[in-house]
C-alpha cells in the first residue's frame, strides 16, 4: 500500500505540479504580455515626455522672451509715462501763457478802442476849433474892413470938420 499510495499521491503530486506549471507559464505568458504592454507603454510615454520636455523648453524659451518684452514694453510705458507728465506740463504752462497772453491782448484792445474814442473826440475838436478859427478870422478881416472904412470915415470927417472949423474961424474974423 505504500507503493500504491505513493504513486497516487506522485501521481497526485505530478498532475498537481504539471497543473502548476501550466499555470505558471500561463502567467509567465500573460506577464510577459504585459511586461511587452507595459514597455511599449513605457517607450510612448518617453516619447511623450521627450515631446513635452522640447515643448516645455519651447514653452520656456517664448516665457522668457514675454517676459523680456513685458520688461521693455514697461519701460517704454515709464518712458512715454513721464513724457506725457512733461507734455501735459507743458501744455499747461502753454495754455496759462495763453490766458495771460489774451489777457493783455484784451487789455490791449481796450486800450485801443480807448485810444480810438480819444482820437475820434480830438478830431471832432479839431474841426470844431479849425471852424472856430476860420470864423474867427473872416471876422477879424470882416471887422477890419470895418475898421479900415470907419478909420477913412474918421479921416473924412476929421479933415471935413478941420475945414469947417478953418472956414468958421475965417468967416468970424
Amino acid at each position: 500500500m505504500d507503493e500504491g499510495v505513493l504513486q497516487d499521491q506522485a501521481t497526485s503530486d505530478f498532475a498537481k505540479c504539471k497543473e502548476d506549471l501550466a499555470k505558471a507559464e500561463a502567467r509567465k505568458k500573460e506577464l510577459k504580455e504585459k511586461m511587452v504592454s507595459l514597455l511599449q507603454e513605457k517607450n510612448d510615454l518617453q516619447l511623450q515626455v521627450a515631446s513635452e520636455s522640447e515643448g516645455l523648453a519651447d514653452a520656456e524659451e517664448r516665457c522668457e522672451g514675454l517676459i523680456k518684452s513685458k520688461i521693455q514694453l514697461e519701460a517704454k510705458l515709464k518712458e512715454t509715462s513721464e513724457r506725457l507728465e512733461d507734455e501735459e506740463e507743458m501744455n499747461s504752462e502753454l495754455t496759462a501763457k495763453k490766458r495771460k497772453l489774451e489777457d493783455e491782448c484784451s487789455e490791449l484792445k481796450k486800450d485801443i478802442d480807448d485810444l480810438e474814442l480819444t482820437l475820434a473826440k480830438v478830431e471832432k475838436e479839431k474841426h470844431a476849433t479849425e471852424n472856430k478859427v476860420k470864423n474867427l478870422t473872416e471876422e477879424m478881416t470882416s471887422q477890419d474892413e470895418t475898421i479900415g472904412k470907419l478909420t477913412k470915415e474918421k479921416k473924412a470927417l476929421q479933415e471935413a470938420h478941420q475945414q469947417t472949423c478953418r472956414q468958421r474961424t475965417k468967416s468970424t474974423l
